[in-house]
């Protein structure tokens, strides 16, 4: 194989590996010569190597190390890809359905710039990757039997992804450096007559609103309970801001993925992974919310939670537990943590049966009648008694005003079967 030109030159086919075929290309950067091997079928397969890599001892080795590598994690590489289709499917919909009413060249232009920054920063760091990091315990101990020895090599290796690395802080530069100067250009708002009435983006009669604790109802399949969605729609507005482009400057734009991996409660199922991604590109209002700090949302949970009790406790104390009930079973879903709501249900439901009449076995004397409202503020009081909150969240209102029968940390709760 011969280069003498600057440049990259041509795959040259060396045999197979893994069932695909292998191959190499000269490469000459400011006059250093390189070979690039992997598979040309698979995007970011190839490794670099100088004259000098190329006589090591173990260089065989480290080259099927790499290929097998490359190979093992092609179909996460396929993953994501798969993933992102949808989105960019239901972006380009959106994009063909506007088309007659605005005119998105300027912003096509932009986007084709952008990316091609992106494609740079990632260039880039499959580039350094191809370089990878030495620690001491990959070092041969007898080609380096000293610690000094592979401190040297180590310290050397770093110099060598130096430069790399400064590629990638320049290509990462360039991306923001262009985000600051050119913003997206403004697009002039579709024109009702060309857009799908029955589309999302539109801006339809105003509808009224959820009734509390129902978390958009409408878009519950038959198989999710709707504890279970009411708990994914709470992660998603919770959680779906902080992994969009627009807010991590371009480096991530996967809310789904997060929500599904990291957030959803007890992980998701494939059923609804599939399921916050559809909801997320339904609902595309949840991308541009404010990401919130972990401390932000406890609080806002903590409040939540604590004006739910109280709601419950009115809504008891004016003899309605129909009502409270109703409470109690949005609440428990989503602040299950914060308040021992399963406990409350358990606590009213026991006082009323307490409460049924029952036919005495020798006439007694009639007692003085008790108002109805007395006895709904003993349910409540019974019901709504102080436990000893957690660390993270203080006792509700509800909770501090009524007397200190039971204390104690809370039991723990039997898992309810629509944490998953």
């Amino acid at each position: 194989m011969q280069h003498q030109t600057p440049g990259t030159g041509a795959w040259r086919t060396l045999g197979r590996f893994g069932g695909l075929p292998i191959a190499a290309r000269p490469e000459m950067t400011d006059g250093q010569l390189q070979v690039q091997v992997g598979f040309p079928d698979l995007r970011h397969s190839e490794a670099t190597y100088t004259v000098d890599d190329l006589t090591g001892d173990k260089i065989g080795g480290t080259m099927l190390l790499r290929l097998a590598t490359a190979l093992e994690k092609a179909p996460d590489h396929q993953s994501l890809d798969r993933q992102r289709l949808p989105e960019l499917e239901t972006e380009i919909t959106l994009l063909t359905q506007q088309q007659e009413a605005a005119d998105f060249t300027d912003r096509i232009d932009h986007a084709r710039q952008r990316a091609n920054l992106l494609d740079d920063v990632v260039a880039t760091i499959a580039e350094r990757d191809t370089i990878p990091e030495l620690n001491d315990g990959d070092l041969d101990p007898e080609k380096y039997p000293t610690a000094e020895v592979r401190q040297q090599m180590i310290a050397r290796r770093v110099t060598e992804r130096q430069p790399l690395q400064a590629k990638v802080d320049q290509a990462i530069q360039n991306l923001n450096d262009f985000d600051r100067d050119h913003p997206a250009p403004d697009s002039a708002p579709p024109d009702s007559s060309t857009v799908d009435p029955s589309s999302d983006v539109t801006e339809a009669t105003p509808q009224p609103p959820v009734p509390a604790g129902r978390a958009a109802e409408d878009t519950r399949p038959d198989w999710m309970t709707p504890a279970r969605h009411a708990q994914l729609v709470k992660v998603i507005t919770d959680y779906a801001p902080r992994y969009t482009a627009a807010n991590t400057n371009g480096v991530l734009n996967s809310p789904a993925r997060y929500v599904a991996e990291v957030h959803a409660p007890g992980g998701a199922t494939r059923e609804e992974w599939n399921w916050i991604a559809d909801y997320i590109r339904q609902h595309p209002q949840v991308r541009e919310g404010k990401p919130l700090t972990d401390d932000e949302l406890a609080a806002r949970d903590r409040a939540a939670s604590t004006a739910l009790s109280q709601h419950a406790m009115q809504a008891l104390q004016a003899g309605d537990p129909t009502t409270t009930f109703a409470i109690i079973d949005q609440a428990e879903p989503l602040y299950g943590h914060l308040e021992p709501w399963d406990q409350y249900r358990t606590a009213i439901q026991e006082h009323i049966a307490r409460q049924q009449p029952t036919a005495p076995a020798d006439p007694q004397p009639t007692p003085a009648p008790r108002s109805a409202a007395a006895d709904n503020a003993a349910i409540a009081a019974q019901a709504f008694r102080p436990v000893s909150p957690s660390p993270a969240s203080p006792p509700s209102a509800a909770a501090t005003a009524a007397p200190a029968t039971v204390r104690g940390a809370h039991p723990t709760r039997p898992e309810h079967d629509n944490a998953r």
